[in-house]
């Protein structure tokens, strides 16, 4: 699985790895064993080096953390 970030979107590849073992027949098929792709179009208010991602039992949790300009932020009135 490949991640990338640029020019405000983020990329997500997959490739299925696994290979069907000799003399064994499939009886019935859900997904396809093709290459997928999704794209996310963002606003570029992300912060590219802090984006993270783990892949865990199939589920990809991923972490697009604001850039430090965007977020709210408290103002002390003097």
């Amino acid at each position: 699985m490949d991640i990338t970030s640029d020019n405000g979107e983020i990329r997500v590849v997959g490739r299925r790895a696994w290979r069907q073992p000799e003399n064994w027949t499939l009886r019935h098929g859900e997904s396809d064993l093709s290459t997928y792709e999704l794209v996310l179009t963002h606003d570029n208010l992300l912060n590219s080096d802090r984006i993270s991602a783990e892949l865990r039992d199939g589920v990809l949790a991923a972490t697009l953390p604001k850039a430090e300009a965007v977020k709210p932020r408290k103002i002390t009135v003097n």
